[in-house]
């Protein structure tokens, strides 16, 4: 058997209790910031329900003693006394057990009250903390999604139980005291006694609940491969692929592996702790059946009354379960240890992207426009290049066509034109002005975007495009204008309720196309009055002749804004003044569409293949 070094268990136990008080501390600041009076009103009942456990086993002490004495003709009923020595006995007694019945519902009706308020406050606390996240490294950061998932699943609740479980363990610690001191008046090694053997049992509850906890936070992975799983059946927004395809057997196939994985970690866990745990619970109950078995021998030989054997039992049996509770307690700290670290890893996190210490405000109107100089990047924790050494300049009121093959970094370069990453390499200047030295939420004021994997929200009409401006958002001629340049208004005016249907199925409203969604998306471009207009694919779910209309109106819809057009579709690409071509990251031919034609390159290339399907499919569409 290894032995046991006892600095370096100090050192341990030292850890442990210095991230204990620091869980505490944050957690109680969280707890008493969202429900400050709902706190002190269950921490007085918490206090009440510690205490009155000891005042009732007094109190039935008094009333065994006093029938005693009645039944033997030596008390106050038997010589035709007053009896309110026995009744007053049995009122204190009765007074207690009462009390205890009624704090119980108020315990209850105090911890939901904290709990619902604590639940919404850390919630507001998570999406404020997100918030001030203005890029998209930390979503796109493995570690961080883990942080956050167990953030938003666990350690909302983890903060209130370590709050509510810690008050308790200090009222088991009054109640070990208490019952403790009772059992001291019996023999002043009883408590001392129940408590070591106790000791055991509470240590390896501990040490299983941590290791449990610290093994299912290693598979947290897994706990969000469950929820894909069982989101893609239950779902509404994959259902057709899973009917249509048969997928709910996949799915269930891909689900049953990882949950008896999980589950069978657990039970192995479950299965060590029981082996283990057995000889301490016997342990346990032998110390205190000598206490008590001590205690009817003193009864038996007259030193002892009946009443006292009723208390120095009950105050057995009190301190036993005191001390398995704190036992508990202290295990379920563990699980609570582990998890709650991500809820404040994800509060305390910085910003992703640095913020100038004196911000400029973005120009208006650009005058030199947007210069990419030597750019290069890379993905946080990843060491190949998405784009390599780009260089290129968008004037004012110009518009710029990105194409290139999937894979390529055009979406990672609009990415960067946002500003939701920053360049590893080189740098992106506006004016002259490096677009970290701005200030962003001014900057961003100037750029909008509509992005390949646009969002559907789940609200009405008049919000789903108005969201493109919050501040004009309940602004009905403003939001009309938008939908007349994103070609939504017919859409929108063939809706029952036009401008205020509900969008979308989740409560009950129209289910639109994915066209339709685009022409929303588009909209909701058109909502702000930007300089810097990005259009990641802003026809690809359209009809032809939805994408035909887009295209006789780009200009109009473009001018004045500098204009970023990203598409497969090289009849929008044309619409362009400038056409940059991408391949694996680099930009390695750029002009206009008679010029990459004319230099039989990438471009060419692409153009004939996609020209050639068209040719091929209305040459069969003739024969037939």
């Amino acid at each position: 058997m290894p032995s046991i070094n006892p600095r370096t268990l100090f050192a341990t136990l030292s850890t442990q209790l210095q991230a204990a008080v620091y869980l505490w501390r944050r957690s109680l600041a969280l707890v008493l910031a969202a429900a400050p009076k709902q706190t002190a009103a269950l921490g007085a009942v918490m206090l009440f329900q510690a205490v009155l456990p000891v005042g009732t086993l007094w109190a039935s002490r008094g009333v065994v003693n006093a029938a005693v004495r009645s039944f033997n003709g030596t008390g106050p009923v038997a010589n035709g006394g007053p009896v309110l020595p026995f009744a007053g006995w049995v009122a204190v007694a009765v007074s207690a057990i009462v009390a205890q019945q009624l704090l119980a519902p108020c315990s209850q009706a105090a911890q939901e009250a904290v709990s619902d308020r604590l639940q919404a406050h850390v919630n507001g606390e998570l999406i404020a903390a997100v918030n001030r996240f203005r890029g998209l490294a930390r979503f796109e950061d493995p570690d961080f999604a883990n942080h956050l998932a167990t953030a938003r699943q666990q350690a909302v609740g983890g903060a209130f139980n370590l709050l509510y479980y810690g008050g308790g363990l200090v009222g088991r610690l009054f109640t070990i005291v208490a019952m403790g001191a009772t059992l001291w008046r019996l023999q002043p090694l009883a408590p001392l006694l129940v408590i070591l053997v106790s000791l055991p049992q509470a240590l390896l509850q501990y040490g299983a609940d941590q290791r449990m906890a610290e093994r299912i936070y290693r598979q947290s992975e897994d706990g969000r491969k469950l929820h894909v799983y069982r989101d893609a059946v239950l779902g509404d927004g994959p259902a057709k692929d899973v009917r249509l395809f048969d997928l709910g057997a996949f799915f269930l196939r891909q689900y049953d592996p990882v949950f008896a994985r999980m589950t069978a970690m657990i039970g192995e866990q479950r299965g060590r702790l029981l082996r283990r745990i057995l000889p301490a619970i016997v342990l346990a109950g032998v110390g205190a059946a000598a206490v008590y078995l001590y205690a009817v021998r003193r009864v038996l030989d007259g030193s002892l009354s009946l009443g006292d054997l009723v208390l120095y039992g009950g105050a057995l049996l009190q301190l036993e379960a005191a001390l398995l509770t704190a036992g508990w307690s202290v295990g379920l700290f563990a699980q609570y240890f582990v998890w709650l670290p991500s809820l404040f890893v994800v509060l305390d996190a910085e910003p992703d992207l640095p913020l100038p210490s004196r911000p400029v405000p973005a120009p208006r109107p650009v005058r030199s426009g947007l210069v990419l100089d030597h750019v290069s990047f890379r993905y946080p924790g990843t060491a190949a290049e998405v784009l390599r050494d780009i260089s290129l300049t968008l004037r004012p009121g110009e518009r710029l066509a990105l194409v290139g093959r999937n894979g390529a970094g055009k979406t990672t370069l609009v990415k960067l034109l946002a500003r939701l990453y920053d360049p590893t390499e080189g740098r992106i200047t506006l004016d002259g002005v490096d677009l970290r030295d701005y200030d962003l939420d001014d900057l961003r004021r100037q750029i909008s975007v509509v992005f390949q994997d646009f969002v559907t929200y789940q609200l009405t009409a008049q919000e789903n495009i108005g969201l493109g401006n919050v501040t004009d958002l309940g602004d009905r001629a403003k939001v009309a204008a938008a939908a007349h340049k994103g070609g939504a208004v017919s859409l929108i005016e063939a809706l029952a309720g036009g401008y205020d249907a509900q969008l979308g199925p989740q409560f009950g409203g129209v289910n639109l196309s994915g066209g339709q969604w685009q022409k929303i998306a588009l909209s909701r471009a058109f909502m702000r009055q930007a300089q810097l207009l990005i259009l990641d694919e802003p026809t690809a779910a359209m009809d032809v002749q939805a994408e035909y209309d887009v295209y006789l109106r780009f200009a109009e819809l473009t001018e004045g804004a500098m204009t970023v057009l990203v598409s497969h579709r090289f009849s929008t690409v044309r619409m362009a003044d400038h056409i940059c071509y991408l391949a694996d990251g680099r930009l390695t031919e750029e002009g206009t569409h008679d010029h990459l034609m004319a230099c039989a390159g990438g471009y060419a290339r692409l153009y004939g293949l996609q020209a050639k399907l068209y040719r091929d499919a209305g040459d069969e569409e003739m024969r037939r």
